[in-house]
């Protein structure tokens, strides 16, 4: 069968992998934080230089503005990434949904531009942008672990929990927003069918049964995309306090590391010795 949306995304390829490039690079920059921190407990503190402290917080501005651009050039390239998908594959659509228009096939003919759209904004919207992030997140832990295996071991256990967390509120909403939708769904296509033949309602004295008949469906679809929303408030603030308690936690331990340099080391490390000079 001729995949066309396959053949189109493999001319695209070239698009995506700079992405990918890019999100490396911001990913990576994404450990700034902890390693200026760092230095500022074993280097700064310890010498109070203040030519030590000002050199430090120049390099990491500067590298915070050069992730700052790459985040812009990337952003730029899924755009233009969108706009070529939908270039490409938008005619060929839209003239399968007059082909389909015309064959009186059942459904909406219009919902194949609708999924164009949604596959476009996809493209360019946040969550392709977590679909590249996500693979770097184990050199993050690796990366960590080089520095000091302690604090490799917080923040493998500080992913951990995260990512239970985001399971859980996938389990805990995605069923009620999928009921939600198909609800909204029918109330729309009951309204939609009844209302093109509004003269007919009135004259048989009809709307306020239709109207009672689409405010219960309408009203169980609210019900369940509020439960969805509830639930994922809920998670969603106990995510945000782990998240903020492991970030400040990793700088207290590596702040202990730093006091007390073999505290935290384990007793045996391949690369480090114990008698404080590995």
């Amino acid at each position: 069968q001729h995949d066309e949306l396959g053949e189109i995304l493999t001319a695209l390829r070239g698009a995506f992998l700079a992405v990918a490039g890019f999100s490396l690079v911001i990913n990576l920059v994404m450990l700034m934080p902890t390693i200026y921190m760092l230095q500022i407990y074993d280097r700064v503190l310890a010498s109070r230089s203040e030519v030590t402290l000002y050199m430090l917080t120049i390099i990491m501005l500067g590298v915070f503005l050069f992730d700052a651009l790459l985040e812009l050039v990337r952003a730029k390239v899924l755009i233009r990434t969108g706009v070529a998908l939908d270039l490409r594959l938008g005619p060929r659509v839209f003239d399968a949904a007059f082909a389909r228009n015309l064959q009186h096939t059942p459904g909406s003919a219009s919902q194949a531009l609708s999924d164009l759209a949604t596959l476009r904004q996809f493209l360019t919207g946040r969550g392709l942008f977590a679909f590249f992030d996500a693979p770097w997140t184990p050199i993050f832990i690796a990366v960590i672990f080089l520095l000091n295996p302690w604090l490799g071991l917080f923040a493998a256990a500080a992913a951990l929990i995260l990512l239970v967390l985001a399971y859980a509120a996938e389990r805990a909403t995605a069923p009620l927003l999928s009921e939600a939708n198909k609800e909204g769904q029918g109330a729309n296509h009951y309204a939609g069918s009844h209302l093109r033949n509004a003269e007919v309602v009135e004259a048989m004295g009809m709307l306020p049964a239709l109207r009672a008949r689409w405010l219960r469906r309408q009203a169980r679809m609210l019900r369940l995309q509020a439960q969805a929303s509830h639930r994922g408030a809920t998670i969603t603030s106990i995510t945000k306090f782990v998240r903020i308690g492991f970030q400040s936690g990793v700088l207290g331990l590596g702040a202990d590391s730093s006091r007390r340099p073999n505290a935290l080391r384990p007793p045996i490390w391949p690369w480090r010795s114990n008698d404080g000079n590995g």
